[in-house]
């Protein structure tokens, strides 16, 4: 993703207008973890299954979102902080603090980051900085020459010790409870459909029942959440 898609994520967060989806789960006060969708899945577009990205969101004392992280595994991450929110500390803090722990809960060994050197020397030295001041250290390449870029790596000491951060569950709305079951049911019927279309096509006892049966354990997903929302409130 480009700095401007970013960008437009971090303006989507803060209550903009777009077709970007984040779905939030707050790890603390300043950073909040989140699955993002650039656009909603629509029927016929790709006849892949499509994923969501992962990223953290870095909040201000205002809670307002100020700065982004997207999550390319241990190969690299996508750090981006609008100008206007640059030398408060912000990104740095929340990755030394929040981001880097959490990061590492997934069993990963080592974190890279790559820094552009072709946004000038001002931008880069900022950026440098904070991944320093974030626990990052150089690592030399001779390929980062050709591509005009700088690695830096940061590895923990005792993953053991770092700070474990869960995050907040967060009750659905009644609203948006309805919504799902609506979407559920939207599913299960394609696939009820899709299970005529296969029996009347062809000679298979047993694909449109395994269709069949497939769009009544989607439909019945609606029960299983409406049970852990009671649980999750419960607790």
């Amino acid at each position: 993703m480009t700095h401007e898609t970013l960008h437009s994520v971090l303006a989507r967060a803060n209550g903009g207008d777009g077709p970007e989806i984040l779905i939030l789960r707050p790890l603390t006060e300043s950073v909040v973890w989140a699955s993002l969708w650039l656009e909603a899945p629509r029927p016929d577009q790709t006849d892949r299954r499509q994923h969501g990205s992962k990223v953290y969101l870095i909040r201000n004392e205002l809670q307002e979102y100020v700065g982004i992280v997207l999550d390319h595994g241990p190969a690299d991450l996508h750090v981006y902080v609008p100008p206007q929110h640059r030398g408060h500390h912000y990104m740095s803090k929340a990755l030394r603090e929040v981001i880097l722990p959490h990061l590492f809960l997934d069993g990963r060994e080592v974190q890279h980051i790559t820094i552009s050197r072709n946004f000038g020397r001002k931008t880069f030295e900022a950026a440098q900085n904070a991944a320093l001041a974030a626990g990052f250290v150089p690592v030399h390449r001779a390929e980062d020459e050709e591509q005009n870029i700088a690695t830096l790596e940061f590895t923990p000491v005792n993953p053991d010790d770092m700070p474990y951060y869960p995050g907040t569950d967060t009750e659905p709305s009644a609203e948006r409870l309805q919504q799902i079951k609506r979407q559920l049911a939207y599913h299960a019927s394609c696939l009820q459909l899709l299970s005529d279309e296969v029996a009347m096509h062809l000679a298979d006892d047993f694909l449109p029942e395994e269709i069949e049966e497939l769009a009544i354990d989607v439909h019945g997903l609606y029960d299983k959440i409406q049970r852990a929302v009671r649980e999750m409130k419960e607790r």
